[in-house]
């Protein structure tokens, strides 16, 4: 699965992915459910771009009010998304602040009261949660992984603490299969897949029954595709391809998705801040689509 990447998986990501064939299936970054649940036509006006034609579709909402996130997901539901996934991994600084995100592993029983809310609401639903392993200590893990028992059908954990961040830890595939030690239901791996050697090690090591690439996909577009045995190009050339399709889209709908700020986002994330391509992008004054028609 595509690990829901803020700030990454905007419009124009989501219609480059589509061109490629390079998701098998979209989920979507976090929708925020705070004091107020959003009027539906402020859903689906956020939704729409997001969604893939053609492939399943997994919404992401965050909140810590169980009422507002269950609200929300029945809009959702009457428009038609039958599968869910609740934001409990969020490390952001801003939204642990919140008590979002990752904030809520303090406190599991509030976890469960807001997976319980969405399954009572919606019970014919597919819903899972995404988690880290603790917030500060991973042995958290053991108090964390039960409060979902008989709510959800899968759990998404990555194996570093909010408090980690993205930093290098170490034994994180031992905390991962402490995780799928206490699951009751088939846990996705999440952390670190950047190659399909990545994958098989935490297949075969944690017993997860999947995985999850976030940072990896961007660096790799098409990662999903090899773990999938699909036809692929070498990383350096899809990298290539991935970047001048999202060019190609958005120079041909400007109105729709010709930014310098997000297009030079992309760049940073695909091929890096230090790279040859990042830093022709940042020397180009006159950043019109018509100048970009020989950009490798």
């Amino acid at each position: 699965m595509p690990g829901p990447m803020e700030g990454v998986m905007n419009p124009l990501f989501c219609r480059t992915a589509a061109a490629l064939e390079l998701l098998p299936v979209m989920v979507t970054p976090f929708l925020r459910i705070s004091v107020d649940v959003p009027r539906r036509n402020k859903i689906i006006k956020w939704l729409e771009p997001l969604a893939i034609p053609g492939k399943p579709l997994v919404i992401q909402l965050m909140g810590d009010d169980p009422a507002n996130l269950a609200a929300a997901a029945r809009i959702l539901y009457d428009y038609g998304v039958r599968e869910f996934n609740l934001n409990f991994a969020c490390p952001s600084g801003q939204v642990v602040r919140s008590g979002a995100g990752g904030a809520l592993l303090k406190n599991p029983a509030l976890m469960r009261s807001i997976t319980a809310a969405l399954r009572h609401e919606l019970p014919d639903i597919a819903l899972s949660v995404k988690l880290r392993c603790g917030f500060a200590d991973p042995r958290e893990t053991d108090d964390i992984i039960p409060a979902f028992d008989g709510l959800v059908d899968y759990m998404a954990v990555h194996f570093r603490t909010v408090s980690e961040g993205y930093r290098s830890v170490s034994g994180g595939l031992e905390r991962l299969r402490r995780a799928v030690a206490l699951s009751p239901v088939p846990v996705i791996g999440n952390g670190d897949i950047e190659t399909p050697e990545d994958a098989r090690r935490m297949l075969e090591t944690t017993g997860c029954a999947g995985v999850m690439c976030a940072r990896g996909l961007l660096r790799d577009p098409y990662l999903l595709r090899r773990l999938g045995g699909m036809e692929s190009p070498e990383i350096s050339p899809g990298r290539d391809l991935f970047f001048r399709t999202a060019l190609a889209i958005a120079a041909a709908e400007p109105e729709v998705y010709w930014s310098r700020p997000r297009l030079l986002e992309l760049a940073r994330f695909v091929y890096g801040s230090d790279s040859t391509q990042f830093r022709e992008l940042v020397g180009i004054r006159n950043f019109q689509p018509e100048h970009f028609a020989g950009f490798r």
